[in-house]
Parts: C-alpha cells; sequence; structure tokens
C-alpha cells in the first residue's frame, strides 16, 4: 500500500477486500516522514473499519504523534544487534550474517527499549 500512487485511494479500497489491518509508514520510507507529509493522519481518516498500524522507522519520540493522529496501532522492531567478535568464534572465522563483515552477529529483542515504548503509548 505505501508504493500506491495514491495511499489514500488504496487505503479506502482495503476493507472491500476483506482486508481488517494495514502496516503503513504513511506512504513514505518512515513514519515520521508519513506524519510529516500529513498521509499518515490522513489514513487514518479514511480508513473506515481497517485498523491503522504505523510502522517503518517508528523512533519513542514518534509514539506521542502517532497516537495524536489516531494510529490504531504502533509496530517498532525494538531490537539490538549482539556480536561475536572472530577472535573468540570457532576457528578464527566469521560468517556475515547481513551486518559487520568481521562479526558473527544476530538481532535480539531490547527489553528495555520495549518497556519504553509501552510506557510512551501509555503516557500519550
Amino acid at each position: 500500500m505505501d508504493r500506491a500512487a495514491d495511499p489514500v485511494a488504496a487505503v479506502t479500497a482495503l476493507a472491500g477486500l476483506g482486508v481488517t489491518r494495514v502496516l503503513t509508514s504513511g506512504g513514505s520510507s518512515t513514519v515520521g516522514a508519513g506524519l510529516a507529509s500529513g498521509v499518515l493522519p490522513r489514513l487514518v481518516e479514511v480508513a473506515g473499519d481497517v485498523q491503522v498500524m504505523a510502522g517503518g522507522g517508528v523512533q519513542l519520540g514518534d509514539v506521542p504523534a502517532l497516537v495524536a493522529a489516531g494510529v490504531d496501532a504502533v509496530h517498532l522492531s525494538a531490537k539490538r544487534a549482539r556480536a561475536v567478535r572472530a577472535s573468540s568464534s570457532r576457528s578464527g572465522t566469521t560468517v556475515s550474517l547481513g551486518t559487520e563483515a568481521s562479526t558473527d552477529s544476530w538481532f535480539e529483542t531490547d527489553h528495555d527499549l520495549v518497556r519504553a515504548a509501552r510506557h510512551a503509548l501509555d503516557q500519550a
């Protein structure tokens, strides 16, 4: 939907297609940009029975504005990278997992960020 030529028209068509929720940044690369452009609030306004879940580069500071815009839900990755340095990995070799070539790394949930996001939602 975010790549539609007219995201507002696209969201109005979703209920007729049986869609009950849409994950959107407001037609932008981040929700912050979708808010600033006015598209995300407009999507909320015309969505009808379709729940609007804001997602895409969500930062804690975006939460109050997202709530004020009327979104039904907020999606953020709430992750942090964890890495094992090459010197501590098996036989000194590394396997790039899509991040720095010098590390074996993975993502895990950042519990502090989740708590902070929940608090931001409660305060908004």
